[in-house]
């Protein structure tokens, strides 16, 4: 979030970075995002190409300025540059933020370069251009994030509590989740068929400005099409998003780790990623340097060094070649970041996840045997891990998990819901779980839901629904698909 005295400066007329979409100061401006090595300084960071004036250099250096070694410093004269360009890169010449506010106000899909990437923007109270930027972007049905000026206008779309306030103002920037306020001027398409909607305020002097011209609320989705990575580079942008929106504003400070936005709703974060990320959490005596490489969907990177385990953003689902070229970016950069020389390697027990083959390999690299979790003991143990549990009961509803190491014949058996006993340094337990269904679907039968309500051909619907038996052993059967799902009864 941008400073209370940055943000001032933005509208000053006095002041020598009057509408400048790049002011910043040691309380407020890019951090991770920029940073090409540690110790974190100008020369290890993206701003290394811009050499600071004599203005910017004498704050720079003095111990009384807000801007004492405050490594983003700029200012019109010697930083980053903003411009407008049109959907195949070609510069339009003219007051960037003023020709797309205009834009936007006139039904243009803009592609914005922000903080940790690009961001899809435009009118969000235009039914029409809300549906067509969901067509472009292949996601019919689902929620758009909406960006407003202020809490004021936040109020005007959402129910704004005091807690919900707190959250909206927070330094991450996040977007919060808030129930709808009906009636609201947002066009249906922005929350289909839902009860709440994310909204966030502007999070750079850059959104400051283009919210403030505007005059209304603006839909603020990733730069990208669903569920690839989005897009932080100029070139790349226009490559891949040249087909999707009419306009691009871009600038020359490059953006070295991708960062989406985050989510959270009061006290409860839903997707950690700028301003949350990267996070530390201690770690028992003796856990050995390592490298846990998370789960296919949601998936999340976990670095342990020097007695501190150490968490990735959000990395998103590893279905296609670019979200896994992202992943394994992030993780080569975390381990030159912070010193990482892994002894372990950790990954799902699933055997076709892409982590596991990234482990695997990873692993024989390391000359080590990749160590191979549960799924759902590895969503008991990150939250006991978080609050320092040693021992705890848990129940898990996710897609699926899978047996544990001593069933590994029965791979292809999944749980999609669980109740489990876990102890630190014990491993966990299973007791007796909910009815068994045989299916050959798979991973399509939590991807394509509606497939759980009928049953396979063969199968007796009354023996599979009201029937509950204790699974034999840790919950694998055999039978004639070749798979079985465990999930709660009707």
């Amino acid at each position: 979030m941008v400073c209370s005295a940055c943000h001032a400066e933005l509208s000053d007329l006095s002041d020598r970075r009057y509408r400048y979409p790049f002011t910043n100061c040691t309380n407020c401006g890019p951090r991770f995002t920029i940073i090409t090595a540690l110790p974190y300084d100008r020369e290890r960071a993206a701003m290394n190409r811009f050499t600071m004036c004599d203005d910017c250099r004498r704050e720079y250096e003095d111990p009384g300025d807000r801007r004492f070694h405050a490594e983003p410093v700029a200012c019109p004269q010697c930083g980053p540059r903003l411009w407008l360009a049109d959907s195949d890169g070609a510069v339009i010449w003219g007051d960037a933020i003023d020709m797309a506010a205009a834009a936007l106000r006139d039904g243009a899909i803009v592609a914005i370069k922000g903080l940790g990437g690009f961001q899809l923007a435009c009118d969000a109270t235009n039914e029409t251009i809300v549906a067509l930027l969901h067509e472009r972007k292949r996601r019919p049905a689902k929620p758009l994030a909406v960006m407003v000026a202020d809490l004021a206008a936040a109020r005007a779309v959402a129910e704004v509590n005091s807690e919900a306030g707190i959250a909206l103002t927070d330094a991450a920037g996040a977007i919060v989740l808030l129930p709808l306020l009906r009636g609201s001027a947002l066009a249906a398409g922005v929350a289909p068929g839902l009860d709440e909607v994310g909204v966030m305020l502007p999070s750079t002097p850059l959104h400051h400005l283009l919210l403030e011209e505007v005059g209304g609320p603006l839909v603020m989705t990733s730069g990208n099409f669903s569920d690839e990575p989005i897009c932080c580079d100029n070139e790349e942008a226009i490559d891949r998003l040249g087909g999707l929106v009419d306009l691009v504003l871009l600038h020359d400070r490059d953006i070295v780790a991708r960062y989406d936005d985050s989510v959270i709703r009061p006290h409860t974060v839903v997707r950690a990623v700028r301003g949350l990320t990267p996070t530390t959490l201690a770690v028992p005596e003796g856990v050995v340097p390592g490298i846990a490489l998370g789960a296919h969907l949601k998936n999340t990177l976990a670095l342990v060094s020097a007695g501190r385990v150490l968490t990735s953003p959000h990395l998103g689902d590893l279905d296609n070649v670019l979200a896994l070229e992202n992943q394994a970016a992030f993780l080569a950069a975390y381990r030159q970041l912070f010193r990482v020389h892994p002894r372990a390697v950790a990954c799902d027990l699933h055997p076709d996840y892409a982590t596991t083959t990234q482990a695997e390999a990873l692993a024989a690299e390391l000359g080590v045997e990749p160590v191979r979790v549960q799924h759902h003991h590895a969503h008991i143990a990150s939250v006991m891990a978080e609050h320092a549990l040693r021992g705890a009961i848990g129940r898990v509803r996710c897609g699926h998990g899978g047996p544990t190491l001593r069933r590994r014949p029965h791979a292809h058996h999944w749980w999609g819901c669980g109740h489990h006993g876990c102890a630190a340094q014990r491993g966990r337990v299973r007791p007796p779980g909910p009815a068994r269904l045989p299916s050959a679907a798979g991973d399509l039968l939590v991807q394509r839901r509606r497939r759980q309500e009928h049953p396979p051909r063969g199968v007796d619907p009354e023996g599979v629904w009201t029937q509950r038996s204790r699974p034999s052993g840790d919950g694998a059967t055999s039978c004639s698909p070749s798979a079985t799902l465990l999930f709660r009864r009707r």
